[in-house]
């Protein structure tokens, strides 16, 4: 009788074991059932919607962060022609993504992503001289341009962005590039901003590649291997440098930027006055 009820339990115990690792399949990966009602959504929507302009269902996979289906279009040979739609578990459509190709939101990303390529052997190289915790270059479009900025500046018209346009990225480099530069050497000095400027800005003009303007940050070296480099505060930050104010004379060059870190801190000031009056509004709003 004992060994009997030893086998049940034990039976039961393997039954548990087997529903748990199931469910969690099921957490990450989907189940069959659900998967199967998801392709035929896209499939569905595939031969309702987008196969007569080209696209191809490429596939059809379970988002665990998101407890749904993604599935995958693409026109091949397209560039800019792909975009995603979310499917729930039961097989219903929530979300339709071709909107980003229509609006030139791919175009977009490409061609950010194009020119972050072009100037990344140019990165490396300043980075084996010069310390760089953040190096980074993109392409700024009209609605891309950040909150940080002092005053509007030039950038690329949204309504110029074209599906699968092959763009010349140095001319979109010259009149819409902005590199972002967070360096630590030496002390942190205006000499220092000077001597690294002059650097990024020579490297870029051996290497054929334009850039419109760039916001450098600066903080001096950290003094040992226990002091962390993200905690020291800069000692130059400026917005908005513009590549035809980085001259080769020093003394001009300290002078000018001087002066832009003092209108940048100013920036900041302003800025951060703003966003207390805005939170004391909201706290007395809401209390």
């Amino acid at each position: 009788m004992k060994k009997k009820i030893l086998k049940i339990l034990a039976a039961l115990l393997a039954f548990a074991i087997i529903a748990i690792i199931l469910s969690m399949l099921n957490a990450f990966v989907g189940n069959p059932i659900s998967k199967d009602a998801a392709k035929k959504t896209a499939e569905n929507l595939l031969k309702s919607t987008y196969a007569d302009k080209g696209y191809v269902l490429e596939d059809v996979n379970y988002s665990f962060k998101f407890n749904e289906y993604l599935a995958f279009y693409r026109v091949p040979g397209s560039k800019d022609k792909h975009f995603s739609v979310y499917i729930r578990t039961d097989g219903t459509l929530r979300y339709d993504g071709y909107e980003s190709v229509l609006d030139g939101s791919n175009t977009y990303i490409r061609i950010d992503e194009e020119y972050s390529d072009l100037i990344k052997p140019v990165i490396e190289k300043i980075s084996e001289k010069y310390y760089v915790d953040i190096f980074l270059g993109d392409i700024v479009v009209e609605q891309d341009e950040p909150s940080r900025r002092k005053k509007p500046l030039e950038s690329m018209p949204w309504e110029e962005l074209e599906v699968d346009k092959e763009y010349d990225l140095n001319a979109l480099g010259k009149k819409y590039g902005e590199i972002v530069v967070y360096a630590q050497h030496n002390e942190g000095s205006f000499e220092d901003a000077v001597e690294i400027l002059q650097f990024i800005d020579s490297e870029f003009k051996s290497a054929g590649i334009n850039y419109n303007r760039i916001d450098f940050n600066l903080s001096r070296a950290p003094k040992d291997e226990e002091e962390k480099p993200g905690i020291i505060p800069d000692t130059v930050s400026i917005l908005e440098l513009k590549r035809s104010e980085i001259c080769e004379d020093k003394e001009k060059l300290i002078k000018h930027l001087k002066k832009a870190h003092e209108e940048t801190a100013a920036y900041y000031k302003k800025m951060d006055e703003e966003k207390q009056k805005e939170y004391e509004y909201y706290r007395e709003k809401f209390k």
